[in-house]
């Protein structure tokens, strides 16, 4: 590996943020000082020698041999179906929360419930969902770049500054995002839109990865064309190095233990956390690789297989599935479309489901959120105060809470939780 160049930062653009809905177009400087003149001193970055011994930048000379796992000696796993249909895109949420696509809507779903998303704009497909900080959800989509804000599809402000470009590939770190164009890098920070250009770095519809290490710092990894570079920032600004030469990566994923995965031609390129490389090559083409750099799972989907890498150990969990598409969720799970299904893909034992009972659970919920309209001393409305009541118009009740049509104001609408309890004491059986 070796330093490339100096890069730096150009001028910013201020944005109200990624999710707001006012675009501000004041320029700003993107240097160390502050300055607000509208032009921008350029912040160069000292190149230094690689930090490692040897080149590492051909791949590992073996095959390596994957480990098959005898019966029963795979992990445990299960699958839940989170949706039937003819869906094509899913991408988790927090928690259970899935955001998904079919042919006629956008749902934020679970096992339980559906509820269809509005948008100011035709979003088109959904091609990627990001979560950038613990309030700001981007969703970027055929027809441009749109924030999740409770049920509605918004139109991001950063969009506009990307009008006639294709946005290739989006990563969040640490509340940031960088962004890449078929042929221009960005990354907006503090509300502003920081272009960032070299003579040297001529971008070729770059794929963007996160955290792998370069001199114990964070990186951002960049497959552009058949060359893998990193960025590192420096408090003069940003260097680039390059990893890797004559090698060409469709995508590239992070773990949590500091590991880069790259796909090219259906094999398997691993950087581990020390710079080493190794070359993995499965009986049929990888399709898709899934890491996320908060799991130390990585799941690779093949034509017919899932396989999971955890511990230094390839297993095969699963056979005859035919995925079109898969996303690591963080917390070791997968969430995948089979056959327009969406499934969930969990390591461990599956759970005994707990009982949902009236007594238990729906008479209070009944009582304190419906009681002062359709209780016995209610306000009007129609009686919803027992078991025979919410039996039978259960369809009505979900349908009502789920759209957040009731409760009525001043009382709070339920939870998502408190939904997906009716959903589940509906589905077994409306025990008391």
């Amino acid at each position: 590996m070796r330093p490339l160049t100096s890069i730096f930062f150009l001028a910013a653009f201020v944005v109200a943020g990624c999710g707001g809905t006012d675009a501000g177009e004041t320029t700003g400087n993107a240097s160390a000082s502050g300055d607000d003149t509208g032009t921008s001193d350029t912040v160069e970055a000292d190149t230094k020698d690689s930090p490692a011994d040897t080149d590492p930048g051909s791949p590992y000379p073996e095959e390596a041999t994957l480990v098959v796992p005898a019966p029963g000696d795979g992990p445990q796993i299960y699958e839940s179906v989170i949706a039937e249909g003819e869906y094509h895109f899913a991408a988790p949420l927090e928690g259970n929360l899935v955001l998904a696509q079919n042919e006629s809507e956008v749902q934020r779903i679970d096992e339980l419930t559906a509820l269809v998303l509005t948008a100011d704009t035709e979003p088109g497909s959904l091609q990627l969902l990001l979560a950038v900080d613990s309030e700001t959800i981007l969703v970027l989509a055929d027809d441009g770049l749109f924030v999740l804000v409770d049920n509605n599809l918004v139109a991001s402000p950063l969009g506009e500054f990307f009008e006639g470009q294709t946005i290739q590939s989006m990563v969040t770190a640490n509340s940031e995002l960088w962004m890449a164009t078929e042929s221009e890098l960005h990354l907006w920070r503090d509300g502003m839109l920081f272009p960032v250009e070299s003579d040297d770095l001529v971008l070729a519809s770059p794929q963007l990865s996160f955290g792998p290490a370069i001199e114990g710092q964070s990186a951002l990894w960049l497959a552009n064309g058949n060359t893998l570079l990193a960025v590192v920032e420096k408090e003069e600004g940003l260097e680039i190095w390059t990893e890797r030469e004559e090698l060409t990566l469709s995508s590239i994923a992070s773990d949590s233990l500091g590991q880069l995965w790259g796909l090219s031609e259906g094999d398997i390129h691993q950087r581990d956390a020390n710079g080493q490389w190794y070359w993995w090559r499965f009986d049929s083409p990888v399709l898709v690789v899934a890491a996320s750099p908060l799991s130390t799972e990585v799941w690779f989907l093949l034509e017919t297989q899932l396989w999971r890498h955890l511990d230094g150990q390839f297993r095969m969990v699963m056979d005859n599935i035919s995925f079109s598409a898969a996303v690591a969720d963080g917390t070791g799970r997968l969430l995948g479309v089979d056959s327009g299904d969406i499934l969930r893909i969990t390591p461990g034992e599956e759970p005994e489901p707990i009982p949902v009972t009236w007594s238990k659970d729906i008479e209070a919920l009944s009582t304190e959120s419906c009681g002062p309209c359709h209780g016995p001393k209610g306000q009007g409305g129609q009686p919803l105060h027992t078991i025979e009541h919410w039996t039978e118009k259960i369809d009505s009740i979900l349908f009502m809470v789920s759209n957040n049509n009731m409760p009525l104001d001043p009382y709070p609408k339920l939870t998502h939780a408190q939904i997906a309890t009716i959903q589940l004491w509906k589905t077994q059986g409306f025990l008391e």
